[in-house]
This record gives structure tokens, C-alpha cells and sequence, in this order.
């Protein structure tokens, strides 16, 4: 699963690099990669009820906005078979907090809003958001940066300091880090 998960971010990424702007917020980019994990990984599982005898939840392995409000995550199947199914209430709510595979944060910068010091802190701050939950085994935190004319993000990299230790990649080849995608200056790491 993880090379699907791979695949469906660096395929929006290229999407996003060649035509920035059929993206024009958050959402769009959100639900593109959505729709790109869902079609990549099909697989869905089904998980019993504790409350009602005989019921099973038919369930898929790509979620939006679970859990703390996490943009994007992949359930852990593997996982998932030794969680202690509890129910709340009379309610079945475990299947709200499932094992994830993988914790994705996205931002959007479009044309004109944030400073680069900004942009840095949020993607930092939404990669601290992940690890604070100890149950995810990947999380990774990509800004994309939209703009009209390139300055913005020549500035963006110019202004970035050493201690971000910048390394520009030409994709996301693993689940784990803190990513600025541009449409003219690529992809960069950050530390």
C-alpha cells in the first residue's frame, strides 16, 4: 500500500507543477489526492459491531478529515485486527479511531498570502500536529505554493534558513517528512 500512497501524492504533485492553478484552494488539492488514494488503493475491509450481534461495518482504507481532523490517512489493516473494539454510548465509535498507516497534513499558499518564515511554521506545526498522535505510523506534512509569476517562490527559497536544511528532491520518496511543493521551483524537503 505504500507505493500506491506514493504514487497518488507524487501524481497530484506533478498535476499541481504543471497547472497550479486547476487547483485554486485547499480543498481542491484535498479531495484530488482523495479521490487518486481511493482509486489506487480499492481495498476495503469490514470490521464486526460490538453493539449489534450479526452487523459488520464495510469500511475502506482511505479517510478525509479523520480523526483529529487530519486531512488525508490510510488506515493500518494490519493493525487494525488487534484493536480493542469497545463500543461508547451503545455506539460502535471505535471505528472512528482506527490505526493509520499514514497521517497526511496539507496546506495551500495561494497567490499573495504568507510570509516565508509562515509558510515554514505552519508546515512545521501541522507535522508536530502528527506526532503527537502515537498511534500513526508515517505522517507527512506538503505545502503546495501557488503563484502567478514565480517571484513569490524565489523569495520563499532565498529566505528559507539554513536550519530548515532545504533539500530539493524530484519526488516524495518516503511517508515520513515536511514538503514545499512549487510549480516552478520543484519540491523541497525540510528538516
Amino acid at each position: 500500500m505504500e507505493n500506491q500512497i506514493l504514487h497518488s501524492i507524487n501524481r497530484i504533485i506533478e498535476q499541481f507543477q504543471k497547472n497550479p492553478y486547476q487547483f485554486l484552494f485547499e480543498s481542491d488539492i484535498q479531495c484530488a489526492l482523495f479521490a487518486e488514494l481511493r482509486k489506487n488503493i480499492p481495498e476495503k475491509f469490514r470490521i464486526p459491531s460490538v453493539t449489534k450481534e450479526g452487523l459488520e461495518y464495510e469500511l475502506e482504507l482511505v479517510y478525509s478529515e479523520y480523526r483529529n481532523k487530519i486531512d488525508l490517512v490510510c488506515l493500518d489493516l494490519q493493525r487494525i485486527s488487534f484493536v480493542n473494539k469497545q463500543s461508547h454510548n451503545g455506539d460502535d465509535t471505535y471505528i472512528y479511531e482506527l490505526p493509520l498507516l499514514v497521517g497526511i497534513e496539507l496546506k495551500y499558499v495561494i497567490m499573495g498570502y504568507l510570509k516565508v518564515k509562515d509558510v515554514i511554521s505552519v508546515v512545521h506545526a501541522d507535522y508536530q500536529k502528527l506526532l503527537k498522535l502515537d498511534d500513526i505510523q508515517h505522517r507527512l506534512a506538503i505545502c503546495f505554493l501557488q503563484n502567478d509569476n514565480g517571484k513569490k517562490t524565489t523569495r520563499f527559497y532565498e529566505s528559507m534558513q539554513p536550519s530548515d536544511s532545504p533539500q530539493s528532491v524530484q519526488r516524495i520518496e518516503k511517508l515520513d517528512g515536511k514538503y514545499v511543493i512549487s510549480p516552478l521551483s520543484g519540491i523541497w524537503q525540510l528538516k
